[in-house]
């Protein structure tokens, strides 16, 4: 575990992730995510995880929020937008 963590953090396993995702809008969401979890490793090693733990609660916090104000003005996350 720790070898793959330390390849994600230098970068090296985030060409297979992208190959791995299918080439359509949520793929491009997900791989929007693989810059920020490489951070969240590299803070993991460096900081501890208590400091990772902070910036996850801080995020969920923030797409919470956002699941929230979606449903108030009626639109559904699982649509397609144009």
């Amino acid at each position: 575990m720790i070898h793959h963590s330390a390849s994600l953090a230098s970068g090296r396993g985030e060409e297979g992730a992208a190959a791995a995702l299918p080439q359509d809008e949520a793929g491009e969401r997900a791989m929007a995510l693989v810059p920020g979890l490489s951070f969240l490793v590299r803070q993991a090693h460096c900081d501890g995880l208590d400091q990772v733990s902070q910036i996850l609660a801080g995020a969920l916090e923030g797409v919470m929020r956002w699941i929230e104000e979606e449903n108030v003005h009626g639109r559904s996350l699982t649509q397609e937008r144009h």
